[in-house]
């Protein structure tokens, strides 16, 4: 989720915070009664507020959803479900010397965009724009029978009912409040002043304010993007409410994210007191770089570590993970638990426990390698394979039952170790980090000559298939064909992509996959 602030313009320098009157106003493409059925705004110095909402309700448009007597810096405003989860958040302050505040809570994670189609897809009901460079999605209710969209699931089989007081989501007046049903009033307040706005059937009507006015009275306001509007009482003693005008090109706090940049930073920019755009700069996380991929054709790329609430995403660190060449799909293991992430968005799509996925293991997995089906180790029936190495000095070996996230046993685990590992130029098996099997050679990183490694493989031809696996600085290279045995131990920062700048240090890397199908590797580091 990508969210942005913004706040009224700034006249001056940096002044001390002081208590003042804050008027929060809400702009949010989330669905009100459906995703969230609460609005709750707080502020240092104040008590919070918060605002239901109703089924119907927009907040494409500014919305006032809070007004502050006296209150100090940030506000935050908060979307509750209602179960009583946040379901997004944002805070921002009023820039010095102004007594409102704009926050816009957004769901588009990805959310710069010149056009609708530059936007993620959601379900045919969720319609995309392209607003001021940022996606921002409306949920077309009249085009589900049930009359309800979800953004996250399309159309609703059911109508909501987020209080249980048994009247549907789409004819209450207050879906997260019980004691509220069909009919209700309510305060409500717009540039003149207080007033009140009923509901019948579920359907708010405007807000209707008395107001009165001295004749000839003149009141400025700001207004948008730091401008200016003025309102003259007439001779009705009523408000004639003046136009928006000197307006900037954007509000003032709000950051607007381009593309990627640096290691595995954004290009970002911030719209300063004057309601003006700075220049664009690279901003890299402060926890570093997490995940990398390396391709033939652009090097190494790094992706940030998912923010903890992300759902299935690991929070404990990655000690082992391999990818299945049909699925599409990478598991990350944990010391207690595996997470599946689709690779070519990197989106996360389940997670549990390791019991749950290889019941027969034993110990805490330190590297792991999967096999393509077209490989006849371990099994010869054209299923996708596995091995597990654990720190109780065993490899369990698995196959996948094609078009599932099921694994089973192919064998009894087996002990370490064998011949090839008593060599020179083999790795300590518990030191081993990090493994990946590349079946075909693809990139030539397997330099060695078969004829000298292995008896029986003079004068023959083959895709040599290798394991690598990394140990402290170096690379070990496993002959995965014939005789499987080691070839010559080399540093692994002259191997293969790690000689290649921008990469992560070998020394930090935790765990590794290879994609046959993409011929890319992908490396996790703390």
């Amino acid at each position: 989720m990508l969210v942005a602030a913004s706040a009224s313009c700034a006249e001056g320098g940096d002044e001390p915070v002081t208590a003042a009157p804050i008027r929060v106003d809400l702009r949010s493409d989330y669905v009100a009664g459906v995703e969230f059925t609460t609005i709750r705004a707080t502020a240092e110095g104040s008590s919070p507020i918060e605002r239901s909402v109703s089924f119907g309700e927009t907040f494409a448009d500014w919305t006032r959803v809070a007004s502050f007597e006296s209150a100090l810096g940030a506000v935050r405003v908060e979307l509750i479900d209602a179960a009583g989860g946040v379901v997004a958040a944002r805070e921002a302050a009023p820039a010095t010397g102004r007594t409102s505040v704009r926050i816009a809570i957004l769901r588009c994670e990805a959310c710069a965009c010149t056009s609708p189609e530059d936007c993620p897809v959601l379900p045919t009901c969720t319609a995309a724009t392209c607003d001021l460079g940022a996606c921002f999605y409306e949920a077309d209710h009249g085009m589900c029978p049930s009359g309800v969209c979800d953004p996250s699931e399309g159309c609703s089989a059911t109508i909501p009912d987020g209080d249980s007081d048994g009247v549907p989501a789409t004819e209450d007046c207050d879906d997260g409040d019980p004691a509220v049903g069909r009919d209700a009033t309510r305060g409500c307040e717009d540039a003149c002043g207080t007033g009140t706005e009923m509901c019948a059937s579920g359907a708010w009507s405007a807000c209707e304010v008395t107001c009165t006015c001295e004749p000839g009275t003149v009141v400025t306001e700001t207004c948008g993007n730091c401008g200016t509007q003025v309102n003259t009482c007439g001779t009705d003693g009523t408000f004639t409410m003046g136009g928006c005008v000197g307006e900037g090109t954007c509000a003032a706090g709000e950051i607007e994210q381009g593309g990627a940049c640096g290691q595995c930073g954004t290009l970002q920019r911030t719209c300063g007191a004057s309601c003006g755009w700075s220049d664009f700069e690279c901003v890299e996380p402060s926890a570093g770089c997490w995940l990398w991929n390396w391709s033939a054709g652009s090097g190494w790329t790094a992706f940030v570590r998912p923010v903890a609430s992300t759902a299935d995403a690991p929070t404990e660190a990655v000690v082992a993970a391999f990818d299945v060449e049909a699925a599409g799909e990478a598991y990350l293991l944990t010391a207690a638990r595996y997470h599946v992430m689709r690779i070519r968005d990197r989106t996360w799509i389940t997670s549990g426990t390791l019991a749950s996925l290889f019941p027969d293991l034993t110990g805490v997995p330190h590297a792991a390698g999967s096999i393509p089906a077209d490989h006849p180790m371990p099994t010869t029936d054209g299923t996708e394979g596995l091995q597990v190495h654990t720190s109780t000095n065993l490899t369990f070996v698995y196959s996948n039952v094609a078009g599932t996230r099921t694994w089973t046993s192919s064998r009894e685990p087996v002990p370490c170790c064998g011949p090839a590992w008593t060599g020179p130029d083999a790795p300590a098996f518990l030191n081993v980090r990090a493994a990946w099997l590349d079946a075909n050679n693809q990139h030539g990183w397997f330099d060695a000559d078969p004829a000298t490694l292995c008896m029986g493989a003079e004068g023959r031809v083959y895709d040599i298939p290798y394991f690598s696996l990394l140990e402290g600085a170096d690379a070990h290279l496993l002959e995965a064909g014939v005789c499987f045995a080691f070839a010559p131990q080399r540093t692994a920062a002259t191997f293969g992509p790690f000689a290649d700048a921008g990469g992560p240090g070998v020394n930090d890397i935790t765990a590794a996959f290879y994609r046959e199908t993409d011929q890319e590797l992908w490396v996790l580091t703390p």
